[in-house]
C-alpha cells in the first residue's frame, strides 16, 4: 500500500514540476533532466511514469483539466443566482486557468502546444464545458452556443482582463 502511495505521489510531484517547467522553459525548451531535477527524482523514474515529453505535457494538461473541472463543479454547489453563478464559473474554468498559463514566462507556446493536444482530450474539455453551462443554464443548446461564444471571444488571443471584460458583457446578455 505505502509503495502505491509512494508512486502516486511521485507522478503527482513530477506532474507539478513538469507544469513549472513547461511555463518557465516552454514546451521546446523543457528536457525531461529539468523536470526530474524540478521534481528531485531521476530521469528513470519519469520513464516509469511517462513514455516521452508529449505523454508527460499531456498528462499534465490533463491533470490540470481535472483539476480545474473539480474547481468549477465547487462553483454549481454556491447558492447564487444564474448571472453571478455562470460568471463564477467561467472565471474557474476559463478565466483563471488561462491567466495562470498566459501570466508565465512562455505561456504563448505553452498555450499553443496545449491547443494541438489530442483530440480525445480536446473533446472531453468541450463535453465538460457543456455540462458545467447546461447545470446554470438549464439547456443543452443554450450550453453549446455559450461554449462557441466563449471560444470566439479569444480569436485574437485578447488579454486576461479584456477577456474578462467580453465575458461580463457576453453573460449580460446572455444571462439576466
Amino acid at each position: 500500500m505505502v509503495a502505491v502511495r509512494d508512486c502516486a505521489l511521485r507522478r503527482e510531484a513530477i506532474l507539478e514540476a513538469a507544469w513549472a517547467c513547461f511555463l518557465q522553459h516552454g514546451y521546446a525548451k523543457t528536457s525531461l533532466g529539468d523536470v526530474a531535477r524540478e521534481a528531485g527524482v531521476s530521469r528513470p523514474s519519469i520513464y516509469v511514469q511517462f513514455a516521452n515529453k508529449q505523454a508527460l505535457f499531456r498528462s499534465v494538461i490533463e491533470s490540470r483539466i481535472d483539476a480545474d473541472f473539480a474547481a468549477a463543479r465547487d462553483v454549481l454547489r454556491l447558492d447564487l443566482p444564474p448571472r453571478q453563478k455562470l460568471l463564477r464559473l467561467v472565471s474557474v474554468w476559463m478565466l483563471e486557468p488561462l491567466a495562470r498559463v498566459m501570466g508565465s514566462a512562455r505561456g504563448d507556446e505553452v498555450f499553443e502546444q496545449a491547443l494541438g493536444i489530442e483530440t480525445e482530450l480536446r473533446i472531453s474539455y468541450q463535453q465538460r464545458s457543456r455540462e458545467l453551462f447546461a447545470a446554470v443554464l438549464g439547456d443543452s443548446e443554450a450550453a453549446i452556443v455559450l461554449q462557441l461564444a466563449l471560444k470566439g471571444l479569444l480569436a485574437d488571443r485578447p488579454a486576461t482582463a479584456t477577456f474578462r471584460a467580453r465575458v461580463e458583457l457576453l453573460i449580460g446578455r446572455f444571462v439576466s
